[in-house]
């Protein structure tokens, strides 16, 4: 889970600017833990509809996993399985 109210940018900055460094900073935080997962953004600005969206969606997965009487294997399997999902590839066996 990586927040998305660190404010890396500056509030005069563009869009576009603070976009760019925060994908960065999102792959340097990615590399530096070797991880090619799934992974999600939280914010805890309650009035954006995409924060209210990104914590429903992180419950979700909590419940998801909490409720997986397989253990940590199918666990990791329902990892693989939804961040295969999310980059729009098919699940690997």
């Amino acid at each position: 889970v990586l927040t998305k109210d660190d404010r890396i940018a500056d509030e005069a900055d563009d869009r576009p600017s603070e976009a760019r460094r925060r994908l960065k900073l999102t792959q340097a935080v990615r590399r530096s833990l070797d991880f090619r997962g799934l992974h999600f953004h939280y914010s805890t600005e309650s009035s954006l509809p995409s924060s209210r969206r990104g914590r429903r969606q992180l419950l979700s997965l909590i419940e998801d996993l909490i409720g997986e009487p397989g253990g940590r294997e199918e666990c990791r399997r329902l990892l693989e399985a939804r961040a295969a999902k999310k980059q729009g590839r098919a699940e690997q066996d």
